[in-house]
């Protein structure tokens, strides 16, 4: 699994997630290009390159008609001063992303984020999410930032997102609501269960647009995997408060969890008669963000002749508690069963082929006598598949013709990638 793992060194707001991203590789003129289907007028997008404290970084611009001062910066609150911005409730936010060209996956994520921060400014000012009115980030560049954002990680191919502890600042910012405390009341918020470092700067360092993405999106990188780091990159923005105002993403390959190197798991189970399937649903997603090696659902016949469903999962014995916690907080179950259980693995990598729709992962798994088996990554099919309008089958046959031929290409260099 691909993740990232964002470090706020300096800080972190909307347009430096996306300048981070661009810098460890995210394709910037096919972010251009996906910002084209929002169907909004007056923006323009540009990324500059900036030293910052001897770093050197990318910068994301936007610029835009209704907000001359370009992009979600620190020393701005999400409610930014009247008059500069247009004020969109979040119904009108969710009809331009429903609106849009952009991929199921992107506007998924974008509402995530957008609906984040409503819930969290409706909180904050104990009113309905339907009655708050987003000024900052409902202008056309929060808009922006947070799509290019949701776009770089898609094109990236990043899974999951993890936070390293956020910089806690100190004074206060002058917004719509009047003068209030940094980091700002949406701010924290949003950012319930994230780690904090303490800081002696005056600023607001970690905007709520950042904190929406970090929050819909992400998780504290305290529970993070071990990942193989595959690049970096430095997202910078416009202030000096003595050390680099820059935030960093690392992005990373995860150990795929069936290849952890034990010969046992243990196997884990609990009948449900009462339960609805979309808390199944959840329940399973759960168990596998938080380590489980697979999950399923078994029918069975219960007591006084209620049909229900066994939900079972594997895991290492370290993630065992942790994952029997998740059980019993998310279902109505009152226990499980769990027992030992021998298993083996093949041993697995991945590389990436190019296809004529785009570039397509392969998994390879080696066989017992030194035979390969190979199979293209079903989530990059099913990508290209949706965006290119062509058959599935398409795209995995041309994964598959390419991965055979840089495989025999490989064999007669005699190598074994």
């Amino acid at each position: 699994m691909r993740i990232a793992r964002f470090d706020p060194i300096g800080g972190a707001s909307g347009d430096m997630i996306v300048a981070s991203l661009v810098d460890a590789g995210a394709p910037f003129e096919e972010i251009r290009q996906g910002l084209e289907g929002l169907g909004l007028e007056g923006f323009n997008t540009e990324v500059t390159r900036t030293i910052s404290h001897q770093i050197a970084a990318c910068r994301f611009l936007v610029r835009t008609e209704e907000h001359s001062h370009g992009h979600d910066n620190h020393g701005r609150h999400g409610h930014a001063h009247s008059g500069h911005h247009a004020h969109r409730h979040l119904a009108d936010i969710e009809r331009i992303i429903t609106s849009s060209t952009l991929s199921d996956r992107v506007r998924k994520n974008i509402l995530s984020v957008f609906r984040a921060l409503g819930e969290a400014e409706a909180k904050v000012h104990g009113t309905t999410v339907d009655r708050i009115h987003f000024h900052e980030v409902g202008a056309v560049d929060s808009i922006v930032d947070i799509t290019a954002a949701c776009l770089a990680l898609e094109l990236l191919g990043v899974e999951q997102l993890y936070v390293d502890p956020l910089p806690l600042s100190r004074g206060t910012v002058k917004c719509a609501h009047g003068e209030w405390p940094v980091p700002g009341p949406a701010t924290t918020e949003l950012l319930r269960g994230f780690r904090w470092r303490n800081t002696d700067i005056e600023g607001e360092l970690v905007t709520p647009t950042a904190a929406a993405i970090f929050a819909a999106l992400g998780r504290d990188s305290s529970g993070m995997p071990p990942y193989r780091l595959t690049a970096t990159g430095y997202g910078a923005g416009t202030h000096d408060y003595g050390v680099p105002n820059v935030l960093r993403v690392c992005i990373g390959e995860s150990t795929p969890a069936s290849t952890v190197p034990s010969d046992e798991v243990m196997v884990v189970e609990t009948c449900l008669d009462d339960e609805s399937p979309q808390i199944l649903g959840h329940t399973m997603e759960m168990l596998l963000q938080q380590g489980a090696l697979d999950v399923w659902f078994t029918p069975v016949q219960m007591k006084k002749n209620r049909p229900g469903v066994k939900l079972s999962f594997l895991c290492d014995k370290d993630s065992l508690q942790t994952l029997i916690n998740v059980v019993l907080k998310e279902t109505s179950t009152l226990g499980v069963r769990y027992w030992p259980a021998s298993r083996r693995c093949l041993e697995r990598r991945q590389f990436s082929v190019e296809t004529p729709f785009g570039p397509v992962r392969v998994k390879v798994a080696r066989l017992p006598g030194g035979d390969e088996k190979m199979a293209p990554e079903y989530d990059d099919v099913h990508r290209l598949a949706t965006e290119r309008g062509v058959a599935a089958r398409e795209v995995y046959g041309a994964a598959m013709t390419a991965a055979r031929s840089a495989q025999a290409d490989s064999l007669g260099n005699g190598g074994t990638d």
